[in-house]
């Protein structure tokens, strides 16, 4: 599907990334460096330190980034050229 914008059309495509993209940001997740720890135990500071790394751990080793790219990129549109 295109989508018009001042008589051009812009068109909407999917992107998939390689299995070595998927390494590099495994890698770069890993390689984070880290602030030092809080000084308050609450979240008066923002998000807390072991919270965030927590979420990168999951990003490392459990989320299923294929999965999300096919929600964000689904194949038909990665098939299709609409001008």
């Amino acid at each position: 599907m295109a989508l018009i914008l001042s008589g051009v059309a812009v068109l909407q495509y999917g992107s998939r990334g390689s299995l070595f993209t998927l390494i590099l940001r495994a890698r770069r997740i890993k390689a984070t460096k880290w602030p030092e720890r809080e000084i308050v135990s609450d979240a008066s500071q923002g998000v807390q330190l072991a919270t965030t790394q927590k979420v990168a751990r999951y990003w490392q080793t459990d989320y299923d980034w294929r999965k999300s790219e096919t929600v964000i990129f689904p194949v038909d549109l990665q098939k299709k050229a609409c001008y």
